[in-house]
């Protein structure tokens, strides 16, 4: 049972740690991807909407077989330099150190898991660069507010793109929409400022 979205950063932070081995672990991996720029709407809406996510899931089955891997595609040491994404972390006591970067992301692993293994989903951009276009398979699902560039994405299954002022509105209107997303935005302040402070 998740007690909040600092415990579910510590635990997608040791489940990145870990990794998964090829082909021999059960558990699905679904990658949640921000943009390349990672400003701050792209971290928070990463974090925000995996968190999102693993709550729909924990009320569909009780309980999860799924290791949430939210991630933010650029090296750690240039996280440090957004301004804007420190501060907000550091104001809500929240471990920027925690993030799962680029140095962390397991290339080789990964595209050795069997397909119905490993899921992506997109958000704040809605293509793959090349560093990433051998998982374009396993995108899934899209949620963001740019232009849509009409990648072609086999698996895809669902697809949110509106003109909105960040995508972290679009996750929040999924929290407020939702009976336990609702829930865990009232009674979290770290997730509520977090989708606030954008």
């Amino acid at each position: 049972m998740q007690t909040g979205l600092g415990d579910f950063i510590d635990r997608t932070s040791a489940c990145a740690a870990s990794q998964p081995k090829e082909g021999g672990d059960q558990h699905v991996v679904h990658v949640v991807m921000g943009n390349q720029a990672c400003d701050l709407d792209s971290i928070v809406s990463a974090i925000t909407l995996s968190y999102f996510m693993s709550l729909q899931e924990e009320e569909q089955v009780g309980s999860s077989n799924t290791i949430w891997y939210p991630l933010v595609p650029i090296p750690a040491r240039e996280v440090k330099l957004r301004t804007e994404v420190t501060y907000l972390f550091s104001a809500l006591n929240l471990d920027i150190h925690k993030l799962s970067c680029l140095e962390s992301f397991p290339f080789e692993k990964f595209q050795g898991l069997q397909q119905d293994s490993l899921k992506f989903t997109l958000v704040d951009h809605n293509s793959l660069s090349s560093q990433f276009s051998a998982f374009s398979s396993c995108v899934e699902e899209i949620v963001d507010h740019h232009e849509d560039f009409k990648a072609n994405f086999p698996a895809l299954k669902k697809k949110q793109i509106e003109v909105v002022g960040s995508t972290a509105t679009l996750v929040a209107e999924k929290f407020l929409n939702h009976v336990k997303g609702h829930e865990a935005i009232s009674k979290d302040v770290s997730l509520r400022q977090l989708l606030l402070g954008l």
